[in-house]
């Protein structure tokens, strides 16, 4: 049973990369020829952008912590600590706040409903794999951690440091060099919301739509 539902889990997560890719590759040339739903010619426009930008960097940080701490305990060892000890998917929820910011930063509505339909479909649909998965390896130690810690909703004052790390974490040089990538896609990320934007206003892209 144990090994079914690994492979559940699996194909849960090879689905929700290849859905993810699909999604990107229908959504980014709307981008290019939609106008923006906001622009920074009016203080709400601004706020929104600079909102979005602080949703991608905060994501971007949660997810290069959770990854390098889960790093080689993952699949061998129920981690209750550090960002697993204030919520037990730190991970997908760091991914739910860099897809808010980009809807933010591209101030664009058109990615509303993809995005929300992608993180409670894909996500949810994993997590409930992996919550299963979780349960049959660990037994009660995982249901208590699941009673304790909630699933998405980060409860801060939970925090709690692992005790047997002394605030030191040992982590492998890929795992870094692979968290400072997907940083930097992130960061790009901003760069490229202002360059869509600067093409719109310069009347560059031809749009499918008008206000």
């Amino acid at each position: 049973m144990s090994q079914r539902a690994a492979a559940v889990v699996r194909a849960a997560q090879k689905s929700r990369i290849i859905v993810s890719r699909v999604m990107v590759g229908l959504l980014f040339p709307l981008l290019l020829i939609t106008p923006l739903t906001w622009t920074e010619s009016d203080s709400l426009g601004f706020a929104v952008e600079t909102t979005g930008f602080f949703l991608i960097i905060t994501g971007a940080f949660g997810r290069m912590w959770a990854s390098l701490y889960v790093a080689g305990k993952k699949g061998k060892e129920l981690v209750t600590t550090g960002p697993f000890s204030i919520c037990r998917n730190p991970l997908y929820v760091s991914s739910l706040l860099i897809g808010l910011g980009i809807v933010a930063a591209f101030q664009n509505l058109l990615l509303v409903i993809p995005l929300v339909l992608f993180h409670l479909g894909c996500y949810f649909f994993t997590i409930l794999a992996e919550e299963r998965e979780l349960a049959m390896r660990f037994g009660d130690e995982y249901e208590s951690y699941r009673k304790a810690v909630p699933r998405l909703l980060p409860a801060l004052s939970q925090y709690r440091r692992g005790a047997d790390t002394n605030g030191c974490m040992l982590i492998s040089e890929g795992r870094v060099l692979k968290c400072l990538f997907e940083s930097a896609l992130f960061a790009l990320l901003i760069v490229v919301a202002e360059l869509i934007e600067q093409l719109h206003v310069w009347g560059l892209l031809p749009l499918l739509f008008r206000h």
